[in-house]
């Protein structure tokens, strides 16, 4: 015999199972949907262990100068010219959007809007309490932050371009002679660039 309520509850608990095995698929749903590439150039993005920029997206030079809100001026020198790219690689944010440019020789420049980014000055004394000592210089007109190559430690030149910080980071043999050279030529191409856009 059949207890009043019985039909009820049985409907009750049906719709309960119901509802948690759509909400398993929801969740099974989104994951997958997490997983997936959400357009072709993410899918072109290696692993993390290959992608020297996290959030990085691999790209052309012309691609790179359409993403950033910055200009993407470039050295050419002997070490590092637009012939001797070897990869190019933009975070574009719009928070943390930075370039990380590398060439065959082993320079790496990195480019990103200056915003509320640090002085040359506080930057150098964050440093020297890491006890990694430096030295500023003016070259063509530019400050300039160096730190010099020591054992594994990479030597880098920081500067301020416009509205950008650019930084040269030299991954091998390079000398403080070596990264001044492409800031002068990066702020030579910076003003000829200026110097074209305003006579036309």
């Amino acid at each position: 015999m059949t207890r009043a309520g019985a039909p009820d509850r049985r409907i009750a608990i049906g719709a309960g199972l119901a509802l948690v095995t759509l909400a398993g698929l929801i969740a099974v749903g989104a994951v997958l949907t997490r997983s997936m590439p959400q357009s072709t150039d993410a899918a072109q993005v290696p692993g993390p262990n290959e992608a020297p920029l996290a959030g990085g997206i691999n790209m052309t030079v012309d691609s790179a100068v359409q993403t950033l809100s910055v200009p993407m001026y470039r050295p050419s020198t002997s070490v590092a010219s637009d012939a001797s790219i070897r990869d190019v690689w933009v975070d574009p944010g719009p928070q943390d959007q930075e370039l990380y440019l590398r060439y065959k020789s082993g320079i790496v420049l990195k480019i990103r809007p200056a915003g509320d980014a640090l002085s040359n000055e506080v930057w150098a004394a964050g440093l020297a309490r890491d006890g990694i000592e430096g030295s500023m210089q003016t070259v063509a007109g530019v400050q300039t932050f160096f730190v010099a190559q020591e054992g594994s430690s990479h030597g880098s030149a920081r500067f301020f371009l416009g509205s950008a910080l650019v930084t040269f980071i030299g991954e091998g043999d390079f000398t403080v002679d070596d990264l001044r050279m492409l800031v002068a030529s990066t702020v030579q191409r910076a003003e000829q660039a200026q110097a074209e856009k305003a006579t036309t």
